[in-house]
């Protein structure tokens, strides 16, 4: 294998002079060279900054898991993983399909076997005060 003496790209910093193999497509010296990245490969979704507010997806699983308090249970939070890739757009357009599919499949899981989560109103309140003067009567 025939090997070459090349100079760094980074020149007029670096003076660094290193032997490769003729074949070899590199220009800059283990110091001067940029960080490694695959070809192809996606270091962060454009648009996505960080955690922002939730997608009609996410939103509404997020609503229906609330009314049943399962959002913090595993299959819940895989719900809302789901549900957060297709807002994302991460989930290819002809993948959105099966992507539903799952999460529909998923939500049955995290519901089975419970009841939506009542919360007082105002006739809840008369009927325990009702309740608590007859108790207190007798």
């Amino acid at each position: 294998m025939a090997t070459v003496t090349r100079r760094c790209q980074n020149a007029p910093q670096c003076k660094i002079r290193f032997r490769i193999s003729s074949q070899s497509r590199r220009v800059y010296c283990e110091t001067c060279r940029p960080p490694r990245s695959k070809a192809g490969a996606v270091s962060s979704v454009p648009g996505s900054s960080g955690p922002s507010e939730p997608g009609p997806v996410e939103a509404r699983a997020l609503l229906d898991l609330a009314a049943f308090d399962r959002q913090d249970t595993v299959p819940g939070l895989i719900v809302l993983s789901v549900a957060r890739d297709i807002d994302s757009g991460r989930v290819k357009p002809e993948q959105k399909a099966q992507a539903g599919q799952r999460m529909l499949a998923l939500l049955a899981v995290a519901l089975a076997g419970t009841t939506p989560a009542r919360s007082a109103d105002r006739l809840d309140e008369v009927t325990a005060r009702r309740e608590a003067k007859a108790a207190a009567a007798s």
